[in-house]
């Protein structure tokens, strides 16, 4: 997989393009040919500059190249050791400086390549990691023009997403951060009428293989109601694991749930006790 200050790399000079980036793209969702055209895509900046980011409370230094049209975009730089060391010290413990001026991407290519050379990536106070001049989009086309290299990274994402969904943790935040956006009306324009699947249906074919999938995945285990029951007191229900259910019995809990039923606009309440349960 791409670390972290690479894939930030690769965002920033989309950014930089003007081309809006989905959170997605770090998953690896959008690593296919025509995101590798819009990586490569080289536009016309106004100003071409090496700089030099330092780290004034140990002296370590990152190197490296900027096309931008607008010298006040506070890039200082997006190194995998430099994001981490930023992350770590605080921004403001950074000095930013430019060493040379160019005239056009080429040249600040092969000047940086000068720059960030082997000896370079040898010297400890150096974030630097790989030699400089490729860029991200460049070294992107040739790594994904190899299917060898190109499954393996699509299969390496493909695990990462799979065990951080099996994090309770994880998906605890994400639920959370889910909520907050949701009812705070961020995406009201998407809802109903708004909506890219408003009036559709899915096939009965697309039902079929979601169906089918679903069974496999929530078989057992693997089912979040696995081994869970509810249980009710008063007009509270809440829900627990089977083999507490003992334990709330003898506290003046009932096995089921109080449900509100809705017939014909009429609401009531259906209070459903499963005593033989013990």
């Amino acid at each position: 997989m791409f670390g972290s200050g690479f894939r930030d790399r690769l965002i920033d000079k989309i950014r930089l393009d003007g081309v809006n980036v989905s959170s997605r793209l770090t998953h690896g969702i959008f690593f296919n040919k025509n995101f590798i055209n819009i990586l490569t895509q080289e536009k016309q900046h106004k100003f071409h500059f090496i700089y030099r980011t330092t780290n004034i409370v140990n002296n370590k230094y990152y190197i490296g190249m900027h096309s931008t049209n607008n010298l006040r975009d506070d890039y200082i730089g997006s190194g995998k050791r430099l994001k981490r060391s930023i992350s770590k010290y605080g921004r403001e413990n950074f000095k930013f400086e430019i060493l040379e001026w160019f005239t056009d991407r080429e040249s600040l290519k092969k000047r940086e390549r000068y720059l960030v050379n082997e000896d370079i990536l040898g010297d400890k106070l150096c974030m630097n990691m790989v030699v400089g001049g490729s860029g991200g989009g460049e070294y992107l086309k040739k790594m994904w023009e190899n299917p060898e290299t190109r499954c393996r990274v699509l299969r390496g994402m493909s695990e990462f997403q799979k065990k951080r969904q099996q994090d309770p943790i994880y998906r605890e935040k994400r639920a959370n951060k889910f909520k907050i956006t949701w009812r705070s009306n961020q995406h009201a324009d998407r809802r109903g009428a708004n909506s890219s699947f408003y009036g559709k249906s899915h096939s009965l074919e697309a039902k079929t293989k979601i169906g089918i999938a679903n069974s496999i995945k929530q078989r057992g285990e693997s089912n979040s109601q696995y081994n869970t029951c509810w249980v009710y007191r008063g007009d509270e229900n809440k829900k627990i694991k089977r083999n507490e259910f003992l334990y709330y019995k003898s506290n003046g809990w009932i096995l089921g749930r109080i449900m509100q039923v809705s017939a014909r606009g009429n609401v009531s309440q259906l209070q459903i006790s499963l005593e033989l349960f013990c």
